[in-house]
């Protein structure tokens, strides 16, 4: 049984004082995931209120209201053939980074894997190494895994066409009225160099199933093979999933919205902000990266061959007027933001820099949104080199069908 820490003991000796509906309702919600998965070992009662669906949806609401209980979900870089998963406690400050372990065929000798996203505390990668376990399935895996709770379920099948030559999109969404989580599969594909085929293939958690889909009616194939950016859906209000499309000459052709409650996608394209398209030197402006800010669509845009960045939010969503450009002050270089965490005074937003002088390497600072100042990122624990991802809400939110991830020691090689 996993022993409870000091801080945890003297948190959990103050609420005996306390009336037991008091400490049930109130208390219980606001504690850590890893906090309750260890109160589940004190007695059975625990154990029952802990693991009931009720108490699971309380908790998860909780957290993410008061935007509590955030892990930064990331990567190590693929040194000696091996890949690592981290997580990192927001909310404590001087955390350290902890090694999540993964199931056969992403953990080992020549993984290689991306996330493709997190909803409501489960993360969901996929796998590109053409090995043993995936040589039946186009060399492409998939696993849902909830890093608090260490369960896992897997989709090693995925029913690609047989084409030269293809690109892709991915998505991660939550479907809240049929209680189900949703992986979103986008292929525009050249089939023998004759035509053009886009289609929408939706992997549900429940059916543990395919399920191929209505075509983008606001999408114009007439310029060629298009592209997503980013490659990863971005999600809005748990069920939304937005990309933006380039035409193969890079030019926008819209902010795409897929809705994975309804398996369906929108009619026509989201806005776009009005940014000039070229600038005074005739420069033209490119599409970089679509996030999220406050709950809303951000567009990054970068002038090409210089270092300037702008971000703009979509305020009210789906009305044009409603993109603002978000004024952040950094060093004359060019910035990615990757997401926002906290509340008031606490709110900030992670920045991956790229510095014009320093030729591949990649910095992730915070940038405190109050006092418009910037604190490098430190990862205690963590190998050097590492890609940060993901922001993840720890959860006690169960997976279908779901097994537990046995121990593993973590081995350190080279990295």
């Amino acid at each position: 049984m996993a022993a409870i820490k000091k801080a945890e003991i003297q948190q959990v000796s103050s609420m005996a004082i306390l009336p037991e509906h008091i400490i049930i309702s109130h208390i219980f919600p606001k504690l850590h995931p890893k906090t309750l998965l260890r109160l589940q070992c004190t007695n059975k009662f625990y154990k029952t209120l802990i693991s009931s669906q009720e108490f699971i949806d309380e908790h998860l609401h909780q957290s993410l209201s008061s935007s509590s209980h955030g892990l930064l979900i990331f990567f190590t870089a693929h040194v000696n053939g091996i890949q690592r998963l981290y997580s990192l406690d927001l909310d404590s400050p001087n955390s350290r980074a902890v090694y999540v372990p993964l199931p056969e065929p992403f953990h080992g000798e020549y993984n290689h894997f991306d996330i493709v996203g997190s909803s409501n505390g489960l993360l969901c990668l996929r796998s590109t190494i053409g090995n043993k376990h995936f040589s039946h399935y186009n060399g492409l895996g998939f696993l849902f895994l909830n890093p608090c709770t260490r369960m896992f379920g897997c989709s090693l099948y995925y029913p690609s066409l047989h084409v030269r030559s293809h690109e892709v999109g991915f998505g991660f969404g939550n479907d809240p009225k049929n209680n189900d989580y949703k992986l979103v599969v986008i292929e525009f594909c050249n089939i023998w160099g004759r035509k053009l085929y886009g289609r929408t293939l939706v992997y549900g958690m429940k059916k543990h199933s395919w399920n191929c889909v209505e075509r983008m009616k606001f999408l114009d194939l007439s310029d060629g093979m298009p592209t997503c950016l980013p490659i990863n859906g971005v999600v809005i209000d748990r069920k939304l999933l937005h990309w933006v499309f380039l035409s193969k000459s890079k030019k926008v052709l819209g902010i795409g919205c897929f809705d994975v409650e309804l398996d369906r996608w929108a009619d026509v394209s989201l806005p776009l902000p009005d940014y000039d398209e070229y600038d005074q030197d005739g420069r033209a402006t490119k599409v970089v990266n679509l996030g999220v800010f406050d709950g809303c669509l951000c567009l990054s845009t970068t002038i090409e061959g210089s270092n300037v960045t702008d971000v703009w939010v979509m305020k009210e969503y789906g009305v044009k007027e409603s993109w603002t450009k978000l004024l952040i002050a950094t060093p004359s270089c060019q910035y990615t933001p990757l997401f926002d965490y906290g509340e008031g005074m606490r709110r900030k937003l992670l920045l991956s820099i790229d510095w014009p002088h320093k030729l591949g390497v990649e910095t992730c600072v915070w940038y405190n949104l109050s006092d418009q100042t910037t604190k490098k990122l430190e990862l205690g624990g963590a190998p050097l080199y590492f890609k940060v991802l993901s922001l993840c809400f720890g959860s006690l939110v169960n997976i279908t069908g779901g097994r537990q991830i046995e121990a593993q020691r973590e081995v350190r090689r080279g990295g």
